[in-house]
């Protein structure tokens, strides 16, 4: 035995494969140290592994007897079956990035593995089942070598470890496939690693290729790791830094391209190849190409000017690579690298763009803008904040708000500016004087805010605006609104005086002409009386709106709010307009839901007025035909008036003024109908101001259709109801109800004494006290409520010709409508509206 471990002196071939070993345990050493990798512990027991296979070989041709090499053979086979098992276990730890040395099985697998098979590799001399009896000693290349006789437990565990080294080849097929192209070269590496031994070892079963004489498979196994290793050595495989350059290289988005010192191309990524295509193939000249220009040329002086690439922009860098002696003066080469900028490049013209547009806006602003430090001193402004000032742009950098040149003051003898700029608040408005240098005085109106970066010094906007003029505008305005209100108090003065003087001898020509229509007996002297008191009644509906439109523009018209049944209005209102209806030929059609019955709160005596305008218009337009009047009052709702004639209609430009002041809708100087045009003026002011909305439906030969809308709220069901507007001899005999006793009438309104004292009543009564005509007039015919239009002077529909006989007064007394009696005057306005005049 001692022959077997003390040989004779080793040939060559033996101390080549001591320095093979020698080596490779070497590169175990390496690999023991920190560098880090995944698989890192099974790739060390490879290498264990074979480091025991490759010394038991060397030991196997170095001794020269059969039973010694045969000795040999069976003592390598721990190293032969461990190293396939732990190669396939790296190969997968490395391949998919893990770490699974601590698994049991895997640990076992290692032990038990190369255990077994060296078990029955010793035990062959009791079952020789593992070299059979043909193995014998033969001389190969000068050299004593064995020829085995492999038996079947040979070559199931050669069918056991090529089941692990197939594992490995599919391992790193996989990877190849699927690994990034970094990664692919040592896969490929590996996998001819790992299929050299195979076919060595296969050359050697089958067709008996040797080595020596000896099993070519640990040698080529051998070299594989020690060629392996030197990658490892090198830090190119492992090494997560040289892997990520590579990385970098291959997949940045940015064209690279190596250039040698000759100016030629040593290498190009593949961003650079779609980017300039065949003019970065390997040896070729950059100088050629077109697109890159004098970017590419070390010469150039300073930094080379941005490319345009197809759509692309690119910023050029070149960057020299140093001699590995470190010389300063020469180069081995430049790395040329093309920065996409596109989007930073679009950013930056859309940045210069909006920079412009802010300048644009600063320099033609109409605006002063200023710009201050936190000193006070102007560190911008813009022209119109020069010509404000009245100091070139130039000559206000530097200068501080408060020179002491434009002697600036507040107008209003507040603080100076100065004193709220400390507090870092933000200023509305605030008035100075100064005095330019032309010595003009100006008012300044100023307006600031700071503005305050992180990191940046703290900074004030302000605008400036010239007020000077805008404030003597306002100033003349004031003045002129001051005329303007005196001038509009004085015609409301005016027409209050003058509508009181008129009224008072109006009111004692109505009177004397209704009592002299009564009392003459000759029908052509009572006819003139009629006209003269038709005439004047006239005259007071026009004086009544007249005062109606200026009360209402003066805002002094007040609206009550009270209880009261619409359909009560709607058959007062049909009582009075059915006599002048049925005398034009029309028929006169009113229409009222039950509901209308119910009490809803509003002012009857403006809503009352507004349907006498209707009504009356409708009937004084229409030719023939009928005039329809309806009243809906849904619960919980307002109520909406319909006034519907066949009148001739009217054109849309036509409906559009119908509403304005003495406006109708024939507004020509020779219109057919008389009228102020403030009847339908006086409507809409009146439904605007109770909440509501009145509408005009009309066409030319279509008849016209007025909708009124008010949210009139329902009332308390024993509500009281609104004093009677009309005569008791203009009710029917169901529904006269007792006249409400006149107001006071101003002593200005008391008539002419001559002219009442010289008039005896109907029966003969003298009426030498009353104050004035209307105070000879029966109770019963002395109407509260001005009437809009004159009415008809004929007898009222419902009224009895025997009341007039029984009272006293003659028919045709009794048959005339009221007589108006409005007071403009203050001492008689609020006896009016509580007695119910308008």
């Amino acid at each position: 035995m001692l022959e077997c471990l003390l040989p004779g002196p080793p040939p060559a071939t033996v101390l080549a494969g001591l320095g093979l070993w020698a080596g490779l345990g070497g590169v175990a050493l390496s690999v023991c140290g920190p560098r880090v990798f995944h698989g890192k512990p099974f790739f060390l027991l490879t290498l264990v592994g074979m480091l025991w296979w490759l010394g038991a070989a060397v030991m196997e041709h170095w001794v020269a007897t059969e039973g010694c090499k045969v000795l040999w053979a069976k003592l390598a086979w721990p190293g032969i079956a461990l190293v396939p098992t732990a190669v396939a276990f790296f190969l997968f730890d490395y391949a998919f990035a893990r770490s699974t040395f601590g698994a049991g099985w895997k640990r076992a697998v290692l032990v038990a593995g190369p255990v077994a098979i060296t078990a029955v590799a010793l035990g062959n001399g009791w079952h020789g089942q593992f070299y059979g009896p043909a193995t014998r000693l033969a001389e190969v290349a000068g050299r004593p070598a064995v020829i085995y006789d492999h038996g079947p437990a040979f070559h199931a565990a050669a069918v056991y470890l090529y089941g692990f080294l197939l594992a490995g080849v599919a391992v790193l097929l996989v990877g190849v496939a699927r690994t990034h192209r970094a990664h692919r070269g040592f896969f490929l590496l590996w996998l001819a690693v790992t299929l050299a031994p195979v076919v060595a070892n296969l050359g050697y079963l089958v067709s008996g290729v040797t080595l020596w004489g000896m099993d070519p498979t640990p040698f080529t196994f051998a070299v594989a790791l020690v060629a392996f290793a030197g990658l490892i050595l090198a830090d190119r495989l492992f090494d997560l830094g040289s892997v990520a350059r590579d990385i970098l290289f291959l997949d940045t988005a940015n064209p690279i391209v190596v250039i040698d010192g000759a100016g030629r191309v040593a290498g190009a990524n593949p961003a650079a190849m779609g980017v300039l295509g065949a003019h970065v193939a390997a040896g070729r000249s950059l100088s050629a190409c077109p697109a890159l220009g004098p970017a590419a040329d070390p010469a150039r002086a300073g930094p080379p000017a941005p490319l345009v690439i197809g759509a692309r922009s690119y910023e050029p860098r070149l960057t020299r690579i140093a001699r590995p002696m470190r010389d300063s003066r020469v180069g081995m080469g430049w790395v040329l690298e093309l920065r996409d900028i596109t989007e930073r490049r679009a950013l930056e013209l859309r940045l210069q763009a909006e920079r412009d547009f802010l300048a644009q806006i600063t320099e033609t602003s109409i605006s002063g803008i200023v710009a201050l430090d936190g000193a006070g001193r102007i560190v911008f402004a813009n022209a119109e904040a020069a010509r404000i000032l009245g100091v070139g742009c130039a000559a206000l950098q530097g200068r501080r708000y408060d020179d002491p040149q434009w002697h600036p003051a507040p107008p209003d003898g507040s603080p100076p500016m100065a004193c709220r700029l400390t507090d870092g608040q933000a200023l509305r408005d605030v008035r100075h004087v100064i005095h330019r240098p032309d010595g003009a005085r100006r008012v300044i109106s100023v307006n600031a805010a700071p503005v305050v970066h992180a990191g940046a010094a703290a900074r004030t906007v302000c605008t400036l605006t010239d007020v000077t003029d805008a404030l003597a505008a306002a100033e003349a305005l004031h003045r002129a609104t001051e005329r303007a209100e005196s001038a509009s108090r004085s015609k409301s003065q005016f027409l209050a005086n003058m509508s009181h003087e008129i009224r008072t001898p109006l009111n004692g020509i109505l009177g004397m002409a209704e009592l002299l229509e009564g009392a003459l007996p000759e029908p052509e002297a009572r006819q003139m009386a009629t006209t003269i008191r038709e005439s004047g009644e006239g005259l007071m509906t026009l004086l009544n709106d007249i005062l109606d439109m200026s009360r209402i523009e003066a805002g002094k018209l007040t609206l009550e709010r009270i209880a009261f049944a619409p359909a009560d209005l709607l058959r007062r209102l049909e009582a009075l307009h059915a006599l002048r209806a049925r005398d034009k030929g029309l028929a006169l059609r009113v229409e009222a839901q039950d509901s209308c019955a119910s009490p809803r709160l509003g002012d009857p005596n403006r809503l009352m007025q507004v349907l006498h305008n209707l009504v009356g218009n409708a009937i004084k337009f229409t030719e023939a035909g009928t005039v329809t009047v309806r009243l809906a009052c849904p619960a919980g709702q307002g109520i909406r008036l319909v006034v519907q004639d066949t009148g001739p209609g009217m054109t849309p430009e036509q409906a559009a003024r119908v509403f304005e002041e003495f406006e109708q809708g024939d507004g020509s100087v020779a219109r057919r109908h008389g009228g102020s045009g403030l009847g339908l003026a006086i409507t809409r002011r009146l439904v605007m101001q109770m909440a509501g909305r009145i509408e005009v439906d009309t066409a030319p030969g279509q008849g016209t259709t007025v909708t009124v809308v008010l949210p009139l709220s329902e009332g308390e069901p024993h509500a009281a109801p609104p004093p009677d507007t009309r005569p008791t001899d203009a009710l029917p005999a169901d529904m006269a109800t007792p006249a409400i006793a006149p107001p006071a009438i101003a002593p200005s309104d008391v008539a002419p004494p001559g002219a009442v004292a010289s008039v005896a009543g109907p029966t003969g009564t003298p009426l030498t006290g009353a104050r004035t005509p209307s105070d000879a007039l029966p109770a019963a015919r002395r109407p509260p409520l001005s009437m809009p239009d004159a009415m008809p002077s004929a007898t009222h529909a419902g009224a009895d010709p025997s009341d007039a006989a029984a009272s006293g007064v003659p028919p045709s007394a009794t048959a005339r409508p009221p007589v108006p009696m409005p007071d403009a005057a203050p001492s008689a306005a609020g006896a009016e509206v509580g007695a119910g005049f308008r």
